[in-house]
């Protein structure tokens, strides 16, 4: 099964195998490695400004990925 991150996938449509499991998080860590290698990422700052206003009146939206260097 093919998933895009960040999708949201009911509980009966996961693959209960091991095996394929890890492919699919092999996969996901290479597509990770690859944006990192490309210099696309968040910095870690805003991740944790993010973290910090959940459950606050002033909650910021997820930050996104883009070109860092």
């Amino acid at each position: 099964m093919d998933v895009p991150r960040n999708a949201t996938v009911p509980v009966e449509q996961i693959d209960a195998d091991p095996l394929t499991a890890g492919r699919r998080n092999n996969a996901l860590a290479a597509e990770a490695a690859a944006e990192a290698d490309a210099g696309i990422g968040i910095p870690v700052i805003e991740i944790a400004r993010w973290v910090d206003s959940w459950d606050t009146p002033d909650e910021l939206p997820m930050p996104s990925a883009r070109k860092l260097r």
